[in-house]
């Protein structure tokens, strides 16, 4: 399961093949922490913005709880103790949607009156 389609991000990005060595080290010194608050220095530094945890935290000193599931889902707070989360945005990712189809579209006319163009130069 990727986190693209259900508008996730992840510390790894959004589920490429190829992953940095350097991500890869800080997210194995962060899974390696006896506990969510002394991995927190390398979630921050990750970039992570939530954590999703099967189990409550016992101490969820720096995380803010989001949703109380199954699974358990906590915002990080950010240095100032806000959580910085975003919103997903039915119109703007349709419109982002609606934008990349018309230019696959075009690319692919393009491509056609490419071909037609070197086909007829060399059968007049």
């Amino acid at each position: 399961m990727t986190s693209l389609p259900y508008h996730l991000r992840n510390a790894y990005g959004s589920g490429e093949p190829l992953v940095p060595a350097s991500t890869q080290i800080m997210v194995n010194a962060a899974y390696e922490k006896p506990d969510p608050q002394t991995a927190l220095p390398y979630f921050d530094a990750l970039g992570v913005r939530a954590l999703v945890s099967r189990n409550p935290l016992k101490n969820d000193a720096g995380y803010i709880l989001i949703s109380s599931g199954p699974p358990a889902v906590y915002g990080l707070r950010s240095p100032s103790g806000e959580y910085e989360g975003t919103t997903y945005r039915p119109f703007s990712f349709r419109a982002g949607l609606l934008i990349t189809l018309l230019a696959a579209a075009l690319l692919l006319l393009f491509g056609i009156m490419k071909f037609e163009y070197v086909r007829n130069k060399r059968h007049p």
